[in-house]
């Protein structure tokens, strides 16, 4: 509650009244119920500094708290400085800041901005919340709409809390990994070794299930040391498995996502773990479907657009000058953008000049 200096300053200020008075002016400054526990200590310095510390751990328990209350008190033996004092006992009795709420952020890296998607944020806070009753978000939305954006703001809230882990797996276009390749890239992110995953030598519908325990028992043996789970991330497996269910490869890569599913909702440690799936179709989910939550990202207006533009850009430090920043971004852009290129590219660009 006091920084090194303030400690410093009330010593030097209380001090000599401590000195003349002794331990009774103490007694009497402190609230009733911590004055039994002041030390009997002969060392004025040293019973003063014992009175703030008494102070400091009683905390808010109180209101005013029990610091604030005994500056008051003491502050008529400092004479001359009783505003000074005031002040100070005025701030300690006004309750802290809110901690910052790392889903509200709009930059969630220097050069990625993360607007409007309120309905994406709110959904991954309700699937983080401990004993989530749906532990599986489906996430979709048309090409370019932001989607993979999941990732990195998982990624950000990682960062931001050290109780969030995850394991992202992002299939590239074009690439057509099959359900061992899928598995193989888990398991490295994890930190795992590929190598303890099993060939292919079992029952072919199998197969897909044993890759799948096996992750799931490196997820669980990671995690045995930290009280956070882990989100997994599979990103772009939708033309791979739940859109091309019939064919061989769509069908492993389809069993595979469900056990691994079925493990998240009632698996070991299943409380702590989650599983995100990015352009996926839910309907291949539909057996838990009471587990899966579902969102789907639409175009952005541009007037929901200016209005995150404007919360960045006051946020920034920069609210004299908000409105030409947001005209600048938003120059030519469309009435609703469907491509969230061209405007996080922008946006971006407009960031790193100002933070330079």
């Amino acid at each position: 509650m006091l920084d090194e200096a303030e400690r410093l300053r009330l010593i030097e200020l209380f001090l000599p009244t401590i000195i003349e008075s002794g331990r009774g002016a103490l007694v009497t400054a402190l609230v009733d119920e911590l004055r039994a526990n002041l030390p009997h200590e002969p060392n004025s310095r040293s019973l003063l500094a014992g009175a703030l510390d008494l102070c400091e751990r009683d905390g808010r328990r109180l209101q005013p708290p029990a610091l604030s209350r005994f500056i008051r008190n003491m502050a008529p033996f400092a004479i001359g400085h009783q505003e000074e004092l005031e002040r100070l006992a005025q701030r300690l009795s006004l309750p802290p800041p809110a901690a910052p709420d790392p889903f509200r952020d709009l930059i969630i890296r220097v050069d990625i901005p993360f607007l409007d998607r309120d309905p994406l944020r709110n959904e991954v806070r309700k699937l983080l919340q401990p004993q989530a009753p749906r532990p599986i978000l489906v996430v979709n939305g048309h090409r370019f709409s932001g989607k993979s954006f999941t990732s990195r703001f998982i990624d950000h809230l990682a960062r931001a809390n050290s109780l969030v882990r995850h394991c992202i797996v992002e299939v590239a276009d074009g690439d057509v990994p099959t359900v061992l390749d899928v598995a193989r890239d888990m398991m490295t992110k994890l930190g795992s070794s590929p190598d303890l995953l099993p060939l292919e030598q079992t029952n072919a519908a199998r197969w897909p299930q044993e890759l799948a325990n096996t992750v799931w028992l490196e997820v669980c043996n990671l995690s045995k040391n930290w009280n956070g789970g882990i989100v997994l991330i599979l990103d772009g497996l939708g033309h791979l498995g739940a859109g091309a269910p019939t064919e061989p490869s769509g069908r492993k890569i389809t069993e595979f996502v469900l056990r691994l599913a079925d493990h998240v909702r009632r698996g070991a440690h299943s409380r702590h773990h989650r599983l995100i799936m990015i352009d996926y179709d839910p309907a291949h989910l539909a057996v838990y479907s009471q587990d899966v939550r579902s969102i789907r990202l639409d175009t952005l207006s541009a007037a929901e657009a200016r209005a995150e533009l404007t919360r960045l850009f006051s946020g920034l430090g920069r609210p004299g000058d908000t409105d030409a920043l947001v005209d600048a971004v938003m120059d030519g852009m469309d009435e609703h953008i469907r491509d969230m290129r061209p405007l996080g590219s922008r946006c971006s660009q407009m960031i790193e000049s100002l933070i330079d």
